[in-house]
């Protein structure tokens, strides 16, 4: 069984600090790389449309908005919203992931883009299986979860070593 992760915020609560805001902002468009589904046939939205509290958290794209393709805009916006509907306790959790993330060199970051657009690629109950895998995985004591992650890294270890036997 391998453990997947997933960054992804939950929704709760309104929009509470706009200090916040621009760490919010640079999480949205750090995410919006990451997320797939074309809206297709979809019009851009106007700047003027958004509400204020979405205008709020999208503020460090205002000038850039209107060149934003409409598909891009529609997940901003929708980022927006769950972003004002996190709890305090979420919006942190979120900003400690993003730092954390930031953190991490380069090709961390590419494998974990990577792997976020693969998992988006698949179908919706592809995705809640594997959701159901880690909410499973991560209620198991910590040494079990350690011995299953280190069964996983020795297989994919000996996976990926070319056999030296002919």
């Amino acid at each position: 069984m391998r453990p997947t992760t997933i960054l992804r915020p939950t929704a709760k609560k309104t929009i509470y600090n706009v200090m916040n805001t621009k760490l919010l902002s640079q999480l949205f468009l750090s995410l919006s790389l990451f997320l797939g589904g074309p809206a297709y046939g979809q019009e851009k939205i106007p700047w003027t449309d958004l509400s204020l509290e979405e205008r709020q958290v999208l503020q460090q794209l205002e000038l850039r908005w209107e060149s934003l393709p409409a598909e891009r805009q529609i997940i901003l916006r929708k980022g927006a919203n769950r972003w004002q509907k996190m709890r305090p306790q979420e919006k942190s959790r979120a900003q400690a992931q993003k730092q954390r993330f930031q953190n991490l060199p380069q090709r961390k970051k590419q494998v974990i883009n990577q792997r976020f657009q693969k998992f988006n690629s698949l179908d919706r109950p592809e995705q809640q299986r594997l959701r159901s895998i880690q909410k499973r995985f991560q209620r198991l004591p910590a040494r079990q979860r350690k011995q299953i992650r280190e069964r996983f890294e020795r297989r994919a270890k000996a996976v990926n070593q070319p056999n030296i036997n002919p």
